[in-house]
């Protein structure tokens, strides 16, 4: 999944411009009669109420540009991060099926925690692997069809603020927090989502952000939503 970092919505537009090789035709100004819908279950359920005070606010602000909000409930988005706590990811058993002939003999060479990665990816047998590859795309399925006419979902990025370093030398610690942040955005990569991330900048929670996410092939559109959504927020 290509992912890019800029200081604002207009710069990703003009590197997503470059990299798919046509011109984006959507401006903030065309988009009418869009339906967004808020997620409040999955990680929104998760932030303190601080944050989910915050989250409220940016609904009332994004109410006044003329979109159509709801709010919407996303099950699959759990049931997905659940099937993966509990058989793996496809993405594991693929990376070590592409490069366990070379780093099978050299692991000391890699990171710990890449290492522990790889090594979910070697206990998934083909079998299984099939297995998560369907259940994959049952959940896809499913996810589409919730969403129905909803052009756009909004939900936080991440659920957490950012650990102190020293609680990542633990072990556990350092899995307990990286998949929580793994969770927040793996539906966009593994159901083939585009997504745009837009920071709140609120003097407090400023790790607080909010992850804007459309179907597939859906980017100029995206960023022309986000786009908006960023006039208000600066």
């Amino acid at each position: 999944t290509v992912g890019t970092i800029c200081k604002s919505v207009k710069d990703t537009k003009i590197l997503f411009d470059i990299l798919s090789e046509k011109k984006n035709n959507y401006q903030p100004h065309e988009i009418k009669n869009i339906k967004l819908g808020f997620v409040t279950d999955f990680n929104f359920a998760l932030l303190d109420n601080l944050s989910k005070n915050k989250i409220e606010q940016l609904r009332l602000i994004i109410s006044k540009l003329g979109f159509i909000i709801k709010n919407i409930q996303i099950p699959e988005l759990q049931e997905l991060n659940d099937l993966v706590a509990d058989y793996g990811s496809v993405v594991n058993y693929e990376a070590w099926e592409n490069w366990k002939d070379i780093i099978d003999k050299n692991l000391d060479f890699i990171d710990l925690n890449v290492v522990d990665r790889f090594m979910i990816g070697k206990r998934i047998s083909n079998k299984k692997a099939t297995f998560l590859k369907r259940k994959k795309l049952k959940l896809k399925m499913r996810f589409l069809q919730r969403l129905g006419d909803t052009d756009f979902i909004l939900l936080p990025t991440v659920s957490i603020k950012p650990p102190k370093l020293n609680l990542l030398k633990n072990k556990k610690k350092y899995h307990f927090y990286n998949n929580l942040v793994l969770d927040n955005t793996r539906a966009a990569n593994i159901f083939d989502l585009c997504s745009i991330s837009i920071p709140l900048n609120f003097n407090k929670r400023k790790w607080l952000s909010i992850s804007i996410i459309s179907k597939k092939n859906n980017d100029e559109k995206l960023l022309a939503v986000a786009e908006k959504i960023e006039s208000i927020l600066i």
